[in-house]
């Protein structure tokens, strides 16, 4: 039962050491090679992560970096025409003329889509392999579904791991958490009738790319860096074992790195919470791993994500012994089994963390939420903005 994931991630170093204890991972790390060894791994390669989870509703003060960007940001967007037609036209049934016009035609799609999800909505390209001696054939697991077919007649149009294989499933049975969002005040049995996932999760996709770049199209901005729909891979490596996670996008400096994620999914995040934080935390230690920056701790790191109709953003937290976590496979001294037991209390005592602050969601249908969120949106391309121009001059020198 290794696989299936509790109501809720850990959001504190206790929450975290008392799930390790219940899972008996006490002095394991992520650079362990029975990680890929057994069957529906997938939160005990989390609680390895060494990730935690904080989540914040609207109106709470957001990082200092953001804050400090805001209020630039806000000028920006008052003398933006196209901004004002659009926050100022959300009950018309027509989409606003001007940069925003498909942003809001695919935010409408998204938010009204009236489909029945499909068996591989649910895709999560995530996958776990040991790098050992012996020549053992990886199944393709780029694209793992994480929602079984309605019938057992109905072949999914992807490839369907074995409980075996697919690390990264969990049961869709569990009851799921209970987040601060708009749909979490609807029953549970009514969300799915009154929010029907999308049919196509590039519906998403589209909607928050599209919207991301009407923000900064007409600024400087987008002299330097871009949203992307580019699905770009990161191979997290370890001692024994490796994962790849894929984003649905990311903001480019057009060097093909990072300043931001994108993650999307069709449905809202109540409903698959745990397995879309669990999807998240693996892209951003693959991002962080396999960045230029990587050993800048101060760089900031964000996931912009959007379910259907609601955006959210995450910001990583960490510090340099978290880096050297996922870096350096720790040694493996001989003790007796009461030395063992003492050491993984020490082991958890002096453990580093990772911890993701999730900020919302800001719903898209909603125009004060949308004003509100813009000029943070556009706050984080003016960072990246400014430390590309950063980079870019000091390798001129």
């Amino acid at each position: 039962m290794s696989g299936l994931a509790p109501d809720s991630l850990p959001s504190t170093r206790k929450e975290w050491e008392t799930k390790v204890t219940e899972r008996k991972l006490g002095g394991q790390t992520i650079h362990a090679a029975e990680l890929a060894s057994g069957p529906k791994i997938g939160y005990d390669q989390f609680l390895l992560l060494r990730v935690l989870w904080v989540t914040y509703g609207l109106g709470v003060s957001l990082p200092k970096t953001i804050n400090g960007l805001l209020p630039r940001a806000v000028e920006m967007l008052a003398d933006y025409p196209s901004w004002k037609t659009y926050c100022d036209n959300f009950n018309d049934s027509k989409n606003p003329e001007g940069s925003f016009s498909v942003a809001r035609h695919y935010q409408k799609m998204a938010a009204n889509s009236k489909g029945n999800i499909r068996p591989n909505t649910f895709d999560t390209p995530v996958a776990l392999r040991t790098r050992s001696k012996r020549n053992v054939q990886v199944p393709d697991i780029s694209k793992l579904q994480l929602n079984p077919p309605e019938t057992p007649t109905k072949l999914p149009q992807t490839p369907v791991l074995s409980p075996a294989e697919d690390d990264w499933v969990l049961d869709d049975e569990e009851s799921p958490p209970t987040p601060i969002t708009p749909a979490a005040k609807v029953p549970e049995d009514l969300q799915k009738l009154m929010f029907p996932p999308t049919k196509d999760e590039q519906i998403v996709n589209t909607a928050l790319v599209v919207f991301l770049n009407a923000l900064t199209i007409h600024f400087g901005v987008s002299e330097t860096c871009n949203w992307t729909m580019h699905r770009k891979g990161f191979v997290a490596k370890f001692a024994e074992a490796s994962f790849e996670a894929r984003t649905d996008g990311y903001l480019d400096d057009g060097q093909e790195n990072a300043y931001a994620l994108i993650e999307v999914k069709p449905v809202i995040r109540r409903i698959k919470r745990n397995l879309i934080q669990m999807q998240e935390s693996a892209q951003m230690v693959g991002w962080i791993m396999n960045d230029t920056d990587k050993n800048n701790i101060d760089k900031m790191r964000v996931h912009v994500s959007q379910d259907r109709h609601e955006i959210f953003l995450t910001f990583a937290e960490y510090e340099n012994d978290y880096l050297a976590y996922l870096k350096t496979a720790p040694s493996k001294p001989e003790t007796s089994k009461t030395a063992k037991s003492e050491n993984k209390s020490s082991e958890n005592q002096k453990s580093p963390f990772m911890t993701m602050h999730q900020y919302g969601p800001w719903d898209t249908r909603n125009s004060s939420h949308m004003k509100q969120l813009g000029p943070i949106l556009l706050a984080i391309a003016l960072y990246a903005d400014s430390e590309i121009r950063a980079k870019q001059k000091s390798q001129n020198r």
